[in-house]
């Protein structure tokens, strides 16, 4: 077989009701954005609740830049049940934040989502207001686990 990738698209990802999800993050991937050239997270996510639904994946971006830090810091401080606000500025190329990153990463947190329509592509968002909610039963985050030396290797 002539393997187009091309031609292959991006796959189509069925839509879902407007409504809350419970999802887990699976991963996430530092992309650049299709409409510019500004860096974003791209999060891979599965529907746990409800249970119609479950199994169904949806993605979720942050764009990395000043206006739009409020929605990484909104989604990280849900996951995370942690004041994302108190830690110092992190370089988005560092390993910190790459860890702080990986630290949701097997989470679990509602999405709210709606249907929205865009240049002809309908899919699925996460709305504007209250776009997420914490998940019961994630495990504690401590700020020190994101350090990129760790604490024995540190001189007092």
């Amino acid at each position: 077989m002539l393997a187009n990738f091309k031609a292959a698209g991006e796959g189509e990802h069925p839509l879902l009701p407007d409504g809350a999800y419970l999802v887990t993050i699976n991963s996430w991937k530092k992309i650049a954005s299709k409409g510019s050239s500004n860096e974003q997270v791209e999060w891979s996510t599965e529907v746990n609740a409800p249970a119609e639904h479950m199994g169904a994946s949806l993605r979720e971006y942050h764009t990395l830049t000043e206006s739009a830090l409020w929605r990484l810091s909104s989604f990280l401080g849900q996951v995370l049940q942690f004041d994302v606000s108190s830690l110092p500025p992190i370089d988005t190329d560092a390993q910190e934040f790459k860890n702080l990153l990986d630290a949701c990463v097997g989470r679990k947190v509602y999405m709210n989502i709606f249907t929205d329509t865009y240049n002809g592509k309908t899919k699925n968002k996460t709305t504007t207001k209250d776009p997420y909610a914490p998940a019961q039963g994630n495990p504690g985050f401590d700020p020190a686990s994101i350090e990129d030396v760790p604490s024995w290797v540190k001189r007092p």
